[in-house]
């Protein structure tokens, strides 16, 4: 379960760097050195390991973020659309 629960952390937090690239304004919601915590809403196991290991490992006096994340779109392999070739001849 150890390795499962790490590859989904992973996942987990990989896609929700991307977000915050689309939505700066979540960051300053975060206080300067707080505990990030993503408790995954379609996940139950993932989201009670991540809330145990985060209460067990955090210093005392380290504020908590609690991050709720309603559930991951399909993945995509590429958001681009409309690819035309256009072939030159050789000269």
């Amino acid at each position: 379960m150890e390795r499962d629960v790490v590859l989904r952390n992973m996942m987990l937090s990989f896609e929700f760097s991307r977000y915050l690239v689309d939505h700066p304004e979540i960051e300053s919601q975060v206080p300067e050195g707080a505990c990030v915590v993503l408790l995954p809403e379609d996940d139950q196991e993932l989201c009670d390991y991540n809330r145990r290991i985060s209460e067990e490992n955090r210093p005392a006096g380290q504020p908590v973020v609690y991050i709720r994340l309603g559930s991951l779109l399909p993945e995509q392999r590429s958001r681009i659309t409309g690819v035309r070739i256009e072939p030159t001849p050789v000269s």
